[in-house]
């Protein structure tokens, strides 16, 4: 008797087919998951730098504010020379406040820590306001500047998540 040869899959050959098909799902779906939570640990991160940022300069306006109505107070009734000696004496020994007197300029400068790596670094010349509407400093410099080197950053991160995280 002979057999006649249908010339289809064996059961067995399916089932290695759907068990192929079901471990490249899983795997996908692994490493989707992986890539959604690295995605969300850095959107996490990205939202709280940007945070920081904007507290230090909420903080930073609120200084120059200050200083602002400090500057017009102090000018009031005085000539150029005595408003900028005024100055020198009431900012020479701050300690949140650096004046600096460079040849006609006056400067002073002030830091605001924006998180334990980074500080808002701001630097404005004194003006003499001649008026109420005439301003009483300009800012020259307002930037974040980094307050440890990148190898420690990088050793903290590795301390803080492993090598691979």
């Amino acid at each position: 008797m002979e057999r006649k040869s249908t010339g289809g899959m064996n059961v067995g050959t399916s089932s290695v087919l759907v068990a192929f098909v079901l471990l490249c799902l899983v795997t996908f779906a692994g490493l989707s998951y992986l890539s959604a939570s690295s995605d969300y640990r850095l959107s996490r991160q990205t939202a709280d730098k940007t945070s920081e940022y904007y507290n230090a300069g909420s903080e930073a306006d609120r200084r120059l504010s200050e200083l602002d109505d400090i500057f017009r107070e102090m000018a009031q009734g005085t000539s150029e020379a005595s408003y900028f000696s005024a100055l020198e004496d009431r900012f020479s020994t701050d300690e949140v406040y650096s004046f600096r007197t460079d040849g006609a300029d006056h400067n002073l400068s002030f830091t605001i820590p924006v998180n334990d790596r980074q500080n808002l670094s701001v630097e404005i010349k004194l003006l003499f306001p001649a008026s109420a509407q005439s301003p009483s400093f300009d800012i020259t410099s307002y930037c974040v500047t980094v307050n440890s080197s990148w190898q420690d950053e990088i050793r903290d991160e590795i301390d803080e998540h492993g090598l691979l995280y």
